[in-house]
C-alpha cells in the first residue's frame, strides 16, 4: 500500500541520515540501476521506489540535491501511472526543504496529469466492459430469437401435418360413406364439402 511505502521510506531516510552521506549506498549506482529499469519499461520493486524517493537526500549540497531531484523526476515520468504517482508524491514530500519552485510545479502538474490519465483509463475500461456486456446481451437475444423461430417452424410443420392427416382421414370417411350407399349430395352435406369435391374423390 502507498501509505506503508511512505512510512518505510521515512524510516529509511532517517537511517541514511544517521550513517552520514559518506556511508550511504552509492547514489549513482542506485540511480543508474533504477534508470535502466525505467527506460526498459520494467516495474520497480517497492524497495526501489523507496530508494528513488529518498535518493536526492543522499548527496551533499542543496544544488546537488536539486539536480538529482530533477533527474529522479525524469525517471519517475517514465514509470507506469501508479508508480509514477507514488514516486512523484514521495519526492515532493521528502524534498520539501530543498525543492525549487519550478521542479515543484512540474511535479504537481505531472501528478494532475497522472490522475487524469488514470481516470481516463478507468473510463476506457468501463466503456469496454459495457460494450462487452452489450455484445453478450445481443448474442443472448439473437440466440433466444433463433430458438423461438425454430419452435415456431416446428409448430407450423406439426400443424401442417395435422391438417394433412385430418384431410386424409376425412377423405377416407367420405369414400366409406359412398361405399355404404350414401349419395354424393348426402355425403357432401354430412362432411361440409362441395359435391364437386366428393366427385373428385370418386374419380
Amino acid at each position: 500500500p502507498v501509505r506503508s511505502c511512505a512510512i518505510l521510506a521515512k524510516k529509511k531516510a532517517r537511517i541514511y541520515a544517521g550513517y552520514g552521506v559518506s556511508q550511504t549506498p552509492k547514489t549513482e549506482e542506485v540511480y543508474e540501476r533504477i534508470r535502466r529499469k525505467a527506460e526498459d519499461g520494467e516495474e520497480l520493486t517497492e524497495e526501489e521506489l523507496m530508494e528513488m524517493v529518498i535518493l536526492p537526500l543522499t548527496v551533499k549540497g542543496k544544488e546537488k540535491k536539486r539536480e538529482l531531484l530533477r533527474r529522479c523526476v525524469e525517471i519517475a515520468e517514465k514509470l507506469k501511472e501508479e508508480q509514477e504517482k507514488f514516486t512523484l508524491s514521495g519526492l515532493i514530500t521528502f524534498t520539501d526543504k530543498i525543492i525549487d519552485r519550478e521542479t515543484a510545479e512540474r511535479i504537481r502538474r505531472r501528478i494532475e496529469m497522472t490522475k487524469i490519465g488514470m481516470l481516463y483509463e478507468e473510463e476506457k475500461r468501463e466503456a469496454v466492459r459495457k460494450a462487452v456486456e452489450e455484445k453478450e446481451r445481443e448474442k443472448e437475444k439473437e440466440k433466444e430469437e433463433a430458438v423461438k423461430k425454430i419452435e415456431e417452424e416446428k409448430q407450423e410443420e406439426l400443424e401442417e401435418m395435422r391438417k394433412v392427416a385430418e384431410g386424409s382421414c376425412k377423405e377416407r370417411n367420405i369414400l366409406r360413406r359412398l361405399l355404404q350407399g350414401r349419395s354424393v349430395k348426402e355425403t357432401a352435406e354430412e362432411f361440409g364439402v362441395s359435391e364437386q369435391k366428393v366427385i373428385e374423390l370418386i374419380g
